[in-house]
């Protein structure tokens, strides 16, 4: 079905670390696993006044949020025709992708659905861009595992599911394919969404596991509604909980992570969401094998 939730929280605390990583890293191949569509119309509803519509208005509204109002994120979406006074326009993380690395990337796009892809390759069509772009449709835990066999450092790979440890019919989760990138030296970013504490405690423990005595080590933060429970989803503002863990990054990388990190927990910590308290916490979560 057609992704729905863009500009929400779980796309603000993914499109902006991710546009720092692509500028800074500056990787000539671009690879994401579950891309959805480049542009949106952006319309107001209680998510997204939660989401990318919160984060404008209080950046705007004040200084002290300094690294997430010169983030390339706002820059991109600021300088879009028609976004100046009001979003009315909003970019997926193929559209970013595509304006970071216009001068310089070749482009892997894959989805399990036809519509997004070939709304991809519309769009880059009109922005002379389709001779760099490969599309992919299918399962991305099997279609990328071979795709990225050879590549190394030059590579960035955007894993973005929600559930990363539902196995496949070879056995094979998105949390597979992370570990599978980051041991061939890909820079790699993983996103994933979760409802309660219960699973975000889990979700840990598994990639604790899943690491056994490797020696990957992993940088993560999780944000997450302050009154979220241990099995029931009392507000959810388009997802309860989400994190990302990086991984062969660099240092400056990793520093901006945590700084947009900082200022987006005192942005939303007087938030609310249909009339109900909803502060984000942050988590920072580092494991080694």
């Amino acid at each position: 079905m057609p992704y729905s939730h863009y500009g929400e929280i779980g796309d603000v605390w993914k499109h902006l670390p991710l546009c720092f990583f692509l500028t800074e890293e500056k990787p000539t191949v671009n690879i994401e696993s579950n891309s959805a569509y480049p542009i949106y119309r952006l319309n107001q509803t209680d998510e997204r006044n939660y989401g990318v519509f919160h984060l404008f208005e209080q950046v705007s509204n004040s200084d002290r949020y300094v690294n997430i109002e010169s983030s390339p994120y706002l820059q991109i979406l600021k300088k879009i025709p028609g976004n100046q006074e009001t979003l009315q326009t909003y970019l997926g993380s193929p559209g970013l992708a595509l304006e970071i690395l216009k001068d310089r990337g070749q482009f892997i796009f894959c989805d399990i659905e036809a519509d997004p892809l070939q709304n991809i390759m519309d769009y880059v069509r009109q922005i002379h861009l389709d001779n760099r772009v490969k599309t992919v449709q299918g399962d991305s835990k099997d279609r990328l595992w071979h795709e990225i066999e050879n590549m190394g450092k030059e590579t960035f790979l955007h894993i973005d599911p929600y559930r990363i440890f539902e196995k496949n019919a070879n056995d094979r989760c998105y949390f597979d394919l992370f570990i599978r990138a980051i041991n061939r030296g890909i820079k790699t970013m993983l996103w994933y969404g979760y409802e309660t504490l219960k699973e975000q405690k889990e979700m840990h423990a598994k990639m604790r596991e899943a690491l056994g005595n490797s020696d990957i080590e992993l940088l993560g933060i999780d944000f997450y509604i302050e009154g979220i429970c241990d099995s029931v989803v009392e507000v959810n503002p388009g997802v309860p909980g989400c994190g990302i863990m990086i991984a062969n990054l660099s240092g400056p990388s990793f520093e901006k992570f945590k700084q947009y990190a900082n200022e987006l927990e005192a942005i939303y910590q007087n938030a609310w969401y249909q009339n109900k308290p909803a502060r984000l916490k942050s988590v920072q979560v580092n494991l080694k094998g």
